[in-house]
């Protein structure tokens, strides 16, 4: 135990708090893009960590659901491809390319793009500059 982290063996168990902090500080979604296709056990560390990431945000920092952050963005259930498609007035081709190219941060669960609303948000206001 180091701290109040837990080494077990050969791992690291992260708090979700930590995750959140960390995470636009190592830039995990970037990296896990980066990164995808040349080792399975990272690709799943690095899904992982940015799941908990944004459950934290979610759970914790979030605003009640059905409140709107910005431009009728809403707060609290985590966006589909099809939804930030519809709303950018593009396809969800193009949104799975923006992701690609790093115009907007999704985390992609059992093969499904989700992408909070901070990221919506901040991507919708990007497009419309």
């Amino acid at each position: 135990m180091i701290g109040r982290f837990i080494v077990e063996g050969d791992a690291l168990l992260v708090p979700a708090r930590a995750a959140y902090l960390l995470d636009p500080i190592l830039h995990i979604e970037r990296e896990r893009l980066r990164l995808r296709g040349h080792d399975q056990q990272i690709d799943a560390v690095l899904a992982g960590w940015r799941e908990l990431s944004l459950r934290f945000e979610r759970e914790t920092l979030g605003t009640p659901s059905g409140t709107a952050l910005a431009d009728g963005v809403r707060a609290g259930a985590l966006w589909t491809t099809t939804e930030v498609a519809e709303r950018a007035g593009v396809s969800k081709r193009a949104v799975r390319k923006a992701v690609a190219d790093g115009r907007i941060v999704g985390a992609l669960f059992a093969g499904r793009w989700s992408f909070a609303p901070a990221d919506v948000a901040a991507f919708l206001a990007r497009r419309a500059a």
